[in-house]
């Protein structure tokens, strides 16, 4: 027996008069609830921070595995809203977030990335891909962490015990690809400290109980062993390392390849298989600020304490005279090296 004809039966996509009337009905009595034109944010704020745990802010559904997050109530999903206020937390759906991990305001974690119990993250932080923040880790605001790298994992010291130790940085610091920054170790004083502003470039190893301090440049493969200190301003050429408590004044620079075994002063450049001072750093000098009479003061100073004829302790004395406060950090340095 014949069909109907083609033009009776119903276009796909179009809908059915049955399910037509329905949307008619349902519109009919959201007008007459007054809710026809009501705009709904996509985000409202909450009073009980806590209830709003299990949520990824921005994707509309449930993070994966527990994201957390303070102060945000996702609203129906898909509304829209002009005037609603800024994302708090971005959390891709394939990311997890322990549920213990405390996220600031405009943090975003990218897909496959992992952020474990007992970390702060502070506002404006980006977590890429695959990176890990473990356990322990104190990050400040606006940092942002490559793929693959790994900050506040626990310490390569065979006396480490598992106990609780942190690693606490600064803020706007940029960590590349593949970066890794441990703890502290419980023998060493429990903490990693990483300053301000610094960039961190791809492979550079941070160990446990180091302290970096504000605005430092290393470069690819540079690698800190534990308990190294540098002071602010410090840049390295690729491929550095530094050993086991040595200290690294401000504003030095070290070469690239260089093996550093012996605390460098401040304001120097090293260089070398265990490195050796070779000059004063003038352009370093001059990029970060220091006053031109200063730079004659510390040229005058290098000259008698490095390449002059008399004993390093006469030349300290007669430079204790100098007002000039770089001049006074150096011979300071100095002085501080015998009773290391």
């Amino acid at each position: 027996m014949p069909g109907p004809p083609v033009a009776d039966l119903p276009r796909r996509g179009h809908r059915s008069g049955l399910a037509q009337d329905r949307d008619d009905d349902r519109a009919r009595r959201a007008h007459d609830h007054g809710e026809r034109d009501r705009p709904v944010p996509l985000l409202e704020p909450l009073t009980d921070p806590a209830s709003a745990r299990g949520f990824g802010a921005g994707f509309g559904r449930p993070a994966s595995r527990g994201a957390s997050f303070e102060g945000v109530r996702l609203a129906k999903r898909g509304a829209r809203h002009d005037n609603a206020p800024p994302v708090a937390v971005s959390i891709h759906p394939l990311a997890h977030v322990d549920p213990g991990a405390k996220l600031g305001v405009d943090v975003v974690v990218g897909p496959f990335a992992v952020i474990e119990g007992d970390c702060e993250i502070g506002d404006g932080c980006r977590v890429e891909a695959h990176a890990v923040i473990a356990a322990g880790s104190r990050i400040g605001r606006r940092n942002v962490v490559h793929s693959f790298a790994v900050i506040g994992g626990a310490p390569q010291d065979r006396r480490y015990a598992g106990e609780p130790t942190t690693l606490v940085v600064g803020d706007d610091n940029l960590f590349r690809e593949h970066v890794t920054a441990h703890r502290g170790t419980g023998h060493g004083g429990g903490v990693t400290r990483i300053g301000s502003a610094g960039l961190f470039m791809v492979g550079v190893h941070v160990a446990h109980d180091v302290v970096v301090g504000d605005r430092v440049t290393l470069a690819n493969g540079t690698l800190l062993a534990g308990h190294v200190v540098l002071g602010d301003h410090v840049v390295t050429g690729g491929h550095v390392a530094v050993a086991p408590f040595v200290r690294v004044g401000a504003r030095a620079f070290l070469a690239g390849g260089s093996m550093v075994e012996r605390d460098v002063p401040p304001f120097v450049i090293a260089e070398g298989n265990r490195a050796r001072v070779r000059a004063l750093n003038r352009v370093g000098l001059e990029r970060t600020g220091v006053p031109l009479e200063s730079r004659v003061a510390l040229k005058r100073a290098f000259r008698a304490l490095f390449v002059g004829e008399l004993p390093r302790a006469e030349a300290l004395a007669r430079l204790e005279s100098v007002s000039d406060p770089f001049v006074r950090e150096l011979v300071a340095f100095l002085r501080a090296l015998p009773r290391r």
